[in-house]
């Protein structure tokens, strides 16, 4: 396969050029940035803070190269909007130039790659003509089908006590019974999506102790992941009794803290003699006492990022998984928190909700329709709305009806929900709209109930929740 690679004269402004069909981002210091060239695989790995954590560290970007070696990539993300933001670019091939960091302990030279981070000057993506994952690993995310995950458990090498979640926990966190992730994934993709096939392997006790996979690597005090390690000992430990081909996704179960997080993504990795993409999660003990984190990892796994309120926080809304995923009133007895359904946006993402049941608004239009519940496909009644803001395909509100049944028991209300888009942000693409603005994403302000009009002015469109009516609410939808 031909490689592009930056030939391209160095400037000073921000530029977009167009190569065969790829793009080249140049930042407004380019000149002094372009002393590195990588090819390879662009990665998005998201961050989720356990109790205690120091910090709320955002999405980590990496490009695995084709001897596997992983970079941590730096991204003016900004600038990348241009290229339709970071998860854009998620499991696409990439040529990118740029300079090592300077801000870590040490010198440059002195670091090792799992030390180094590349701060972006220039990226191009290549096309995928001839790329050897192309059908994993285009513009698209649907999902369909079996999907099954090897579940690997490993001990870090100096651990003294055994673990204390037998592989049984495992076998029926991700079995077809409420609440296990089987069960779960189908009843939220309208059983599109079922991840049958999938094992539970170990415990295996790792070579090295913990230290070499968590240790601090940017010089804040903090101990971080490192990913590759982690995934390449683990994955290696049980490659005698797994056939990673068979799967498409590897959850890594630890038996100590990994730092900060859990983590959740998707590599690109060779094993059994085939090299493609693989959905990840890095799992500690706190990432899997409760099914909702396991389920929000595996979210990730499947390219979701994270939803939230209009706030500065990534765990406040109830709504969805991928945010708080719920109120856990009560918690499951075995499996703690359990997880609500995503919300309209990410399961249209990965092509979970038909066309005819997605109603667009167009401009000039004033539509009355009726919003069925969307966790379920029970009726003929439309799961959501997307109402385009100016004209615009990666910005828009969507609204959908939520009702508080199945494992939507920990919404907090019956209500329509709607929700303000960008699909170019690095993370927390889509935000509850809420009106009071009082921080609480989950209270009245938020809930959209018969008699109540949702306004926007400024570009002209306005949502009227008109009435209960058999299968869900009559809803006006007008747009300039």
């Amino acid at each position: 396969m031909r490689r592009w690679r930056l030939t391209v004269p160095l400037v000073r402004s921000l530029t977009f050029l167009g190569l065969g069909g790829a793009l080249l981002l140049l930042t407004p210091h380019a000149a002094q940035a372009q002393n590195m060239s990588l090819s390879g695989w662009f990665h998005v790995i998201w961050a989720d803070p356990l109790a205690g954590a120091n910090d709320e560290p955002g999405p980590r970007y990496v490009v695995v190269d084709d001897q596997e070696r992983w970079t941590e990539i730096v991204l003016d993300e900004k600038q990348v909007r241009a290229l339709g933001g970071p998860l854009a670019l998620n499991r696409k091939r990439v040529t990118i130039a740029g300079e090592w960091e300077r801000n870590l302990p040490g010198s440059r030279e002195g670091l090792s790659v799992h030390q180094r981070r590349l701060r972006v000057g220039g990226l191009q993506v290549e096309p995928d003509v001839g790329a050897p994952l192309a059908t994993s690993q285009t513009a698209s995310f649907a999902v369909s089908g079996a999907q099954p995950w090897a579940t690997i458990l490993c001990r870090f090498g100096d651990s003294v006590n055994p673990p204390s979640w037998p592989k049984e926990y495992f076998a029926g966190l991700l079995a077809g019974a409420y609440p296990g992730l089987d069960h779960y994934w189908r009843e939220v993709s309208y059983n599109k999506v079922n991840i049958m096939g999938s094992v539970v392997v170990g415990w295996y006790t790792l070579s090295q102790p913990r230290s070499y996979y968590v240790y601090d690597q940017n010089g804040d005090g903090f101990p971080d992941l490192d990913f590759q390690r982690a995934k390449d000992d683990c994955t290696a430990a049980a490659d005698a009794d797994v056939f990673f081909p068979q799967f498409v996704g590897v959850n890594l179960m630890f038996d100590r803290s990994l730092g900060c997080c859990a983590w959740g993504g998707s590599t690109t990795m060779t094993r059994d003699g085939q090299t493609r993409a693989y959905r990840v999660t890095w799992e500690p003990p706190g990432g899997y006492v409760n099914q909702d984190v396991i389920a929000h990892e595996m979210g990730h796994g499947f390219g979701l990022p994270h939803s939230s309120g209009p706030y500065n926080a990534t765990y406040d809304s109830d709504w969805d998984v991928m945010s708080g995923g719920g109120e856990c009133t009560p918690p499951d007895a075995t499996y703690g928190c359990i997880g609500v359904h995503t919300i309209s946006f990410h399961k249209d993402f990965l092509g979970w909700i038909p066309p005819e049941r997605k109603y667009v608004a167009t401009p000039g239009s004033s539509q009355t329709i009726v919003l069925g519940r969307l966790r379920r496909l029970s009726s003929s009644n439309y799961l959501m709305a997307q109402i385009p803001i100016g004209g615009s395909t990666t910005r828009f509100y969507t609204v959908e009806m939520r009702r508080a049944v199945g494992y939507d028991k920990q919404i907090p209300h019956n209500a329509v929900v709607i929700h303000k888009v960008n699909t170019t942000l690095s993370d927390r693409v889509a935000h509850v709209v809420d009106v009071d603005n009082n921080g609480n994403p989950n209270d009245a302000g938020a809930e959209w109930r018969p008699g109540e009009t949702f306004s926007d002015p400024t570009n002209g469109i306005t949502v009227t929740v008109n009435a209960r009516v058999p299968g869900g609410f009559s809803v006006t939808i007008s747009s300039q």
